[in-house]
């Protein structure tokens, strides 16, 4: 009897300890925390629109007016960097190439990305060569607004670009 008692006991105390076992439930999906998203591939593609080219030299400044159908590239580099890519850049009559801004923090305010960044590159003005300090300042929506400034050195201009787009949209077949 007491051998019956203590199989009874034991398998009741199996069922409880069972009772209280909770299964998992697969089906959840977690939300990544907010610092791991990656805005740069967020924002990257390939954005036309109206570019306005603005120069100083001293105290004077020129408004070239705005340019229509101008092309623009973000290209993502790594977590939340990108290059902003101004292709085929014109200033005085001058075509300078494309001016290529890297390593361009990319971060997020509600519902707009923000852009900033700054570098220096080599750009060719009748064939000789010179460093340029290129920065970028923005947000990008709907439609993006990029400042980029370009400083030339003395006795060259300083140039502000200011482009006013949006991304295009590939489609699928």
């Amino acid at each position: 009897m007491k051998k019956t008692n203590w199989l009874c006991l034991l398998l009741l105390m199996a069922g409880i300890n069972l009772g209280f076992t909770a299964c998992n439930d697969d089906d959840e999906t977690m939300t990544p925390p907010e610092e791991s998203y990656d805005y740069a591939l967020q924002i990257a593609g390939d954005y036309t629109g109206t570019m306005n080219t603005k120069f100083y030299m001293g105290d004077s400044e020129r408004d070239f007016g705005d340019a229509e159908n101008q092309e623009l590239a973000i290209r993502q580099d790594s977590l939340n960097h990108a290059t902003i890519i101004y292709k085929n850049w014109t200033g005085m009559g001058v075509n300078y190439g494309n001016l290529v801004i890297g390593n361009v923090k990319v971060g997020k305010t509600d519902k707009t990305y923000t852009v900033e960044g700054a570098s220096t590159q080599t750009l060719y003005k009748e064939g000789r060569p010179f460093e340029a300090a290129l920065t970028v300042s923005g947000t990008v929506a709907e439609t993006s607004n990029l400042v980029i400034t370009v400083d030339m050195p003395t006795p060259a201009p300083d140039f502000k670009l200011t482009f006013n787009g949006t991304r295009q949209v590939i489609e699928q077949p």
